[in-house]
């Protein structure tokens, strides 16, 4: 994932690339065929997402209030040892909606060339966790600040998409 920030062997690398590969391939044999069909030709694979991941890019965290109404957030997200994690503020509404319901997706996006859809489950770090740590050097490093709350996310669905080819005609193209 991002090699600059975790220090870990090649076996841990080839490790998260085959865990990740096992997900995507998971997801899109579950996925609906209009998503099969955004998705499928031009699918990211692995390797092409470990490298989008330790880029800055932009990222959307989505929740839900206690009404169920959509809330949504730009967040950062960062990935050490196969894992995903995400920033958050004390008093954020997303983390607000996090404490009451761990469902989240994350949307991250360079423009209309790549997108990376990630749903899951989350959970918060304890302050004296080792990884809080970990992330909050990788956040300095990167961003230049910390997160006070460091959430992790646990990716349940992901789907990578790039530009290149011909997308495979849906439902809602005819």
């Amino acid at each position: 994932m991002d090699k600059k920030l975790a220090a870990r062997g090649h076996a841990d690398e080839d490790g998260d690339t085959q865990a990740l590969e096992t997900l995507l391939t998971r997801s899109m044999a579950a996925a609906s065929p209009h998503t099969k069909g955004v998705f499928g030709n031009d699918a990211m694979t692995a390797k092409e997402i470990e490298v989008f991941v330790s880029k800055r890019t932009a990222v959307a965290v989505a929740t839900t209030d206690r009404e169920g109404h959509p809330h949504i957030a730009a967040t950062d997200l960062i990935v050490l040892e196969g894992r995903f994690f995400i920033g958050q503020s004390q008093g954020s509404a997303s983390l607000k909606h996090i404490r009451r319901d761990e469902r989240v997706a994350l949307l991250l996006m360079q423009g209309w060339r790549r997108q990376l859809l990630l749903e899951g489950q989350t959970s918060c770090l304890a302050d004296n966790d080792p990884m809080t740590g970990q992330v909050q050097a990788a956040e300095k490093e990167r961003l230049g600040v910390t997160s006070q709350i460091i959430v992790e996310v646990r990716p349940s669905r992901m789907f990578g998409w790039k530009s290149g080819g011909t997308r495979a005609k849906t439902s809602a193209d005819q």
